[in-house]
């Protein structure tokens, strides 16, 4: 399954994130700070954020 997740560093994202790496699927992960994502084969990060951030 392909899986979009907004504010995957956070708490949650992260744990979300986490679950589904684990589980196989393909995730798009959109983030302010792309550095707080470690590498993965099935993970494409996009860097994002308001314009006041």
């Amino acid at each position: 399954m392909k899986i979009v997740i907004f504010g995957a560093t956070g708490r949650t994202g992260s744990e979300i994130l986490r679950s589904a790496l684990n589980n196989g699927h393909e995730v798009k992960a959109l983030v302010r700070t792309p550095k707080k994502c470690e590498p993965h084969e099935r993970l494409t990060v996009i860097q994002g954020g308001c314009a006041k951030c």
